[in-house]
């Protein structure tokens, strides 16, 4: 940054006269940061009504390889009194405001693929607690503005809940969202899921990813890749081609010790990494009281819900599967529930429940197409 300043200070007393010349009395900022996301950034805190970028005539290929900032910005919608400027100047619909998030907490919101909609998920969305749409809302707005970003954090988190929350937030767009990435076909076959209308039947994944890709450098996509393995130089390489504002890619990790974190870091993705927030110990309270009352179970004592609390370690979705569990008589002496051996039985059954939600995926819908 300290190279850059002189280099800055040439610059703007080379081109302030012109400007004045022009009429136009400059002002001076720098930022730290992708140029894009501090151009936007700036745009949104001054409340600008044009953008002018430069733009270096390269081609498909370069814009490929380098990415473009001036996409990434003309595919981002900025806010301005209900409506979306575009950096052109022109007025357009908001794709998604604050206002449409609140009103979407009272009734269901459409979620969808492309043209699909897939209700069940909506649903589930839909039943997100407030700091998770929140939370979806914000990072779908980084996602429409073509960020890649990694979601981490322990199983049983939260982060399913949250990608399907995001998916509900992101309308105007082509969407899909994975249960499970393991392979690059598996982002190959979320990306048909999103553009339905591209035709990759009887063609070789390669052939079809091409077509894709060409389908989002003309609309870009929102990506959310949950369940995210090893990523190989190949996953590597195609998503690296989704840069510059022609995908919004979010890939969710599950991280349940620091040796997986560091397995983590050593794939060397270049995302931004966030954890995924942990469930406030109020909330954890609410959410076992209720799930539990739900399965009709006995009343829960103190003392246990305590310690079923201290062993979920603020993750949902371990609450949730806790109190399914606790319905099978096994875990119970008389009307006393066995804490440690819910809790230790909770924490298998919840590291192998993501197999057992892809089976079901498969059979539902969100499958690979058949080829």
């Amino acid at each position: 940054m300290p190279t850059q300043r002189p280099r800055t200070a040439r610059l703007r007393a080379r081109q302030a006269p012109r400007a004045r010349a022009a009429g136009v009395q400059p002002a001076v900022h720098i930022r730290v940061g992708h140029p894009a996301e501090q151009i936007i950034a700036a745009a949104e805190e001054w409340e600008a009504d044009l953008i002018v970028t430069g733009h270096r005539g390269k081609g498909l290929f370069e814009r490929w390889l380098l990415g473009s900032v001036s996409r990434v910005i003309i595919a981002y919608p900025l806010r301005r009194d209900g409506d979306s400027m575009s950096p052109s100047g022109t007025a357009r619909p908001v794709q998604h405001t604050a206002a449409s998030v609140r009103a979407s907490d009272d009734r269901p919101s459409a979620v969808r693929t492309s043209k699909t909609v897939h209700e069940g998920a909506n649903e589930r969305a839909d039943a997100a607690p407030l700091g998770i749409r929140r939370l979806s809302w914000l990072l779908s707005r980084r996602l429409l503005a073509g960020e890649h970003l990694l979601l981490w954090g322990p199983t049983g988190s939260g982060k399913t809940t949250l990608l399907m929350a995001i998916e509900s937030q992101v309308r105007g767009r082509p969407c899909a969202r994975t249960l499970q990435t393991r392979s690059l076909d598996d982002i190959t076959c979320a990306l048909e899921r999103a553009y339905p209308g591209v035709a990759t039947r009887g063609m070789s994944r390669r052939t079809a990813r091409g077509r894709l890709w060409r389908a989002a450098d003309r609309e870009p996509v929102v990506l959310l890749l949950d369940d995210v393995g090893h990523v190989g130089t190949a996953m590597k390489g195609f998503l690296r081609r989704l840069r510059g504002g022609i995908a919004g890619v979010m890939l969710a990790a599950d991280v349940d010790s620091p040796r997986e974190r560091a397995r983590l870091r050593e794939q060397h993705l270049g995302y931004q990494t966030l954890r995924m927030p942990p469930l406030a110990g109020k909330a954890q309270r609410v959410l076992l009281t209720t799930q539990w009352a739900a399965c009709e179970l006995p009343a829960l004592p103190l003392a246990v819900g305590r310690q079923l609390i201290r062993a979920a370690h603020g993750r949902p979705g371990w609450i949730v599967m806790c109190a399914e569990l606790a319905r099978d008589p096994v875990y119970w002496r008389g009307n006393t529930v066995k804490p440690a051996l819910l809790a230790l039985d909770t924490e298998l059954r919840l590291r192998a429940s993501k197999r057992a939600l892809v089976g079901i995926a498969r059979g539902s819908g969100l499958s690979a197409p058949a080829h």
